[in-house]
C-alpha cells in the first residue's frame, strides 16, 4: 500500500519520490545525531544499541506521531527521544511534485567508544 488513510488530515504515505529532510540536509542530520550525548544511564550500565524511531512529517513540516519501533534498552529509548525532539526543522517529502504527509524511520546508534 502506498499511503495509510487517516482522519480529515489526509493520507500519510509509506513512500514518495522526495523523502523527507531536515533543514539544510541529511547530512545535517546526521551531524546532529553524531554529536549527541551519550545517556549516562547507558554508560552506567554499559548498554547499547539501536533505537528505531518512527513518525510523520506533515505536511507543513511538523512532526507527529512519534514511536520507537525498536528498543534496546529504556535509558537509551528515552535518551533518543528528547534529543530527537530538539532536530531542527523538516521540509516534508513530495509525491507526484505535491507536498504530502510521510512516514520517516530515523535509527539512532549508540556504541560505547572504547579505548
Amino acid at each position: 500500500m502506498l499511503y495509510t488513510e487517516r482522519d480529515s488530515l489526509g493520507p500519510v504515505y509509506n513512500w514518495v519520490e522526495q523523502m523527507p529532510e531536515t533543514e539544510g540536509g541529511m547530512k545535517v542530520l546526521q551531524e546532529f545525531i553524531a554529536h549527541r550525548p551519550y545517556p549516562q544511564c547507558g554508560l552506567d550500565a554499559n548498554i547499547e544499541g539501536v533505537v528505531v524511531l518512527q513518525f510523520i512529517v506533515e505536511k507543513d513540516g511538523s512532526i507527529s506521531g512519534t514511536k520507537i519501533v525498536r528498543n534496546p534498552d529504556e535509558c537509551l529509548s528515552k535518551a533518543a527521544l528528547d534529543y530527537f525532539n530538539m532536530v531542527p526543522s523538516w521540509k516534508p517529502g513530495k509525491y507526484n511534485g505535491e507536498i504530502v504527509a510521510c512516514y520517516f524511520t530515523l535509527p539512532i546508534k549508540y556504541y560505547i567508544k572504547r579505548g
